[in-house]
């Protein structure tokens, strides 16, 4: 749980029109200001005078023998080749060769403080040149070229648009803050083509993520042609399809027609088409979990023997079946797929899942107690470690590094591998406490597919960009284990690549900003005006965005006890804002919205954004709730820690925990799951107080998974009592300083808990 205290008695919601103020520039500064829209924000942006024009005769330049700075070039050649027909030269460039009329892609007397992915970009009117000390930045640099060039060169055939190829002059001097900058897709669910895996490497790309996580194991389907195991696609690939159901198990009774894999060919020209645009691809073979398709082909691997069918949905994880780790064959099969794999990926990193793996069928099977008696493992908690331990071991032969999902911190303190984190910001701190690297991917801001609620999304865009990899309090040396973050696309009820680009784009911009650009370079305000220009360049690529919103401070209720300043962002340039403040639906008569205004009584905000082309944006609504302040109370004899009871039972709401049939009770330090609780189907209710040093508005968050309450006093500040993902949730109260009672109800049902 987190408190804070708004800073001023006006509260202020963040969102404002995004306008651009340059004192003393002449009106062509201005105008190149204009045209220089880039996502993500570069470090340093100098704008100039001019433009340089692309032309029929512009010759692209690259150092002679610079293999790589070639391909960049004739990356950047085909695309001008295929949007405006010029087929541009590409000749070797030397120090005594004028580049007046050319672009220039070059390494030499690059400044090493740009690193591997670093650029620097100079646009004048007679010249381009793009230097960098690596392919990667050379690469980037291009993105951003492209950028600064009319939105029509995104596209994927001849345009016939009279245009002037322009690009306004500027010198941009840039360089990524993190080294890992990641997407991940899910194509165990729901498989995706060929084509449309390296449509979304192009998403990647022009946003420069430079890691394309692919999940191509699970439960439900097993994705990647494994020659000396053809069974796996044979049978793990193929499963009777069924709507999905809120991870129950199915009835998989059927002709198994729902199929699709990858052949090693496949895999090599996607791998070799990420390269060309800088992009490692990570990939995923999980287990010792989520493998229910591996031993559909292979009884033999797991505790029991089967037999086994590929499900056609979810499935309980806390009584799945898993590999068996007390068989030498699973280790076998194991290696030979993992070497077949990192035969055909060149990356450092191979992602073995690690997560919501049950030990239930370890604790029955002879395999599994034989094999903890020989390696003198107290339960199956160890035996998990030995599991991870041992793979770690093999890929460390093979030169390459672990990762896994956080559930792998479980395995022991022996782990060398790279955690990433998904479950909350204490797996994060404990990874790095123990000199582990981490890549953040939390559930709470950085699940994209996660469901919408009344239409609202679950991890609205705001939210995305408002997200911070490294967490609070860490130090510079704990920064440094921070490689950065990466986005899931988890394709459970996703099953068209329509489906991926809406719930993905334009929230991978976000993203993109978070992991590139500094700290003190973020601004949302100027982040949604940049967006409003990169539409067009979707438009351009066909890709099917989610239509933007309206942004300001619609989610939620709205507290203050004075006033209330409301300022509401457009994401569109060409359109009007209407709204009302009685709770009725806008219309073309409503209000319009032309400046930031005060409010000073409770009431309900609808704003809707209205185009010239008759269409509208969705109606976004506000609560506002003026308040008095909540009295505090008196309080003798205080101790530290919190009260809490912990109960067993099945729940569907933080509601249906029961208050006074509790199993056992107790002190603890802070909202921390209850000493012996179980994994699954249980509650606890937690109550103390809560001191506050002044009067004001504070907020309350609450980040749990499943369900959660938080009342302060009586009143119900936090509803969070639902079934979901780990996401976090707050709420706001007008409270007078001193003590407060607080209490939080919380439930797990099954699957993976976080509190």
């Amino acid at each position: 749980m987190k408190v804070k205290k708004q800073i001023s008695k006006i509260s202020n919601l963040i969102l404002v029109a995004f306008v651009l103020m340059f004192p003393g520039c002449t009106d062509q500064d201005n105008l190149n200001e204009k045209q220089i829209n880039i996502i993500p924000k570069p470090v340093k942006v100098e704008a100039g005078n001019g433009s340089f024009t692309i032309q029929p005769d512009t010759k692209i330049f690259v150092e002679t023998n610079n293999k790589d700075a070639k391909d960049v070039a004739k990356y950047f050649a085909d695309r001008i080749k295929t949007v405006i027909g010029y087929d541009l030269a590409i000749e070797n460039f030397s120090p005594e060769t004028s580049n007046d009329g050319a672009i220039l892609f070059t390494t030499n007397n690059a400044d090493a403080k740009l690193g591997d992915e670093g650029y620097i970009l100079e646009v004048k009117k007679n010249s381009v040149v793009i230097k960098a000390l690596k392919s990667a930045g050379l690469f980037y640099g291009v993105q951003t070229l492209l950028q600064l060039l009319p939105p029509e060169i995104y596209g994927d055939e001849r345009s016939n648009k009279n245009i002037i190829w322009s690009i306004p002059a500027v010198t941009i001097n840039d360089k990524p803050r993190f080294t890992w900058r990641g997407m991940h897709l899910d194509v165990s669910r729901h498989f995706f083509s060929k084509k449309s895996v390296k449509r979304y490497i192009d998403m990647l790309a022009m946003h420069k993520m430079n890691e394309f996580h692919w999940h191509l194991v699970d439960d439900q389907g097993w994705r990647i042609e494994i020659k000396k195991y053809p069974k796996l696609t044979e049978i793990g690939a193929r499963r009777v399809d069924l709507p999905w159901n809120d991870w129950q198990s199915k009835d998989t009774v059927g002709k198994p027609i729902y199929s699709g894999y990858y052949t090693q060919e496949d895999i090599k020209e996607i791998v070799a088409y990420a390269q060309k645009r800088s992009i490692t691809i990570l990939p995923e073979i999980e287990m010792p979990g989520h493998t229910l398709a591996s031993l559909a082909a292979y009884p033999e691997l797991s505790c029991t023997g089967g037999p086994f069918t590929v499900p056609s949905g979810g499935v309980d994880i806390w009584t799945n079946h898993t590999y068996c780790p007390g068989n030498e064959k699973t280790f076998e099969f194991l290696e030979d797929v993992l070497t077949e794999i990192m035969e055909l990926f060149p990356s450092k990193y191979i992602h073995i899942g690690g997560d919501e793996t049950t030990r239930l069928r370890w604790k029955e099977c002879p395999k599994c107690q034989r094999r903890m008696k020989e390696e003198n493992l107290k339960d199956v908690e160890e035996l998990y470690g030995y599991f991870i331990n041992r793979i770690e071991k093999f890929l460390e032969s093979k030169g390459r590094i672990l990762v896994g999902w956080d559930e792998i911190l479980e395995g022991g303190d022996s782990l060398n591998g790279t955690i990433m984190s998904w479950r909350g910001v204490d797996r994060c701190t404990k990874a790095v406490q123990r000199g582990l690297d981490v890549i953040l991917s939390p559930s709470s801001h950085l699940y994209f597919d996660n469901n919408e609620v009344d239409g609202e999304s679950r991890v609205p865009l705001e939210m995305v960009y408002s997200y911070e990899p490294v967490p609070e309090g860490f130090s510079a040396d704990d920064e440094k284990h921070i490689l950065g973050a990466e986005a899931c696309v988890w394709t459970e009820n996703v099953t068209s690549m329509d489906q991926v680009e809406q719930i993905t784009l334009p929230r991978m911009a976000a993203l993109a900003e978070v992991v590139w650009s500094s700290r003190n370079n973020h601004n949302f305000e100027n982040f949604i005006g940049r967006l409003s220009h990169q539409y067009a360049r979707y438009d351009a690529m066909k890709l099917n965005y989610r239509q933007p919103d309206l942004e300001g401070g619609f989610n939620g209720m709205h507290v203050f006890t004075d006033s209330i300043l409301v300022k509401i962002i457009k994401p569109r340039l060409n359109s009007k804002v209407r709204y009302t403040l009685d709770g009725s639906d806008p219309t073309i008569q409503s209000l319009l919205y032309d400046k930031p205004f005060y409010v000073t009584k409770s009431m309900v905000l609808k704003a809707q954004e209205f185009l010239s082309d008759g269409t509208k944006g969705r109606v976004r609504t506000g609560v506002y709730d003026k308040q008095e302040l909540h009295k505090s109370v008196d309080v003798d004899n205080i101790m530290p820690g919190l009260f809490y009871q912990y109960v067993e039972g099945k729940y569907d709401s933080a509601g249906q925990v029961p208050l006074d049939q509790y199993k056992e009770s107790g002190i603890i330090n802070s909202f921390v799951f209850p000493p012996k609780h179980r994994k699954r189907f249980f509650g606890a209710i937690y109550s103390g107080f809560i001191k506050l040093p002044d009067d004001g508005v504070y907020t309350f968050y609450c980040e749990t998974n499943d369900g959660s309450q938080l009342y302060i006093g009586n009143k119900l500040v936090v509803d969070h009592g639902g079934l979901h993902p780990a996401e976090e949730k707050s709420g706001s109260i007008a409270l007078q300083a001193g003590y407060h009672p607080i209490k939080v109800i919380y439930f797990q049902n099954a699957g993976s808990s976080f509190l």
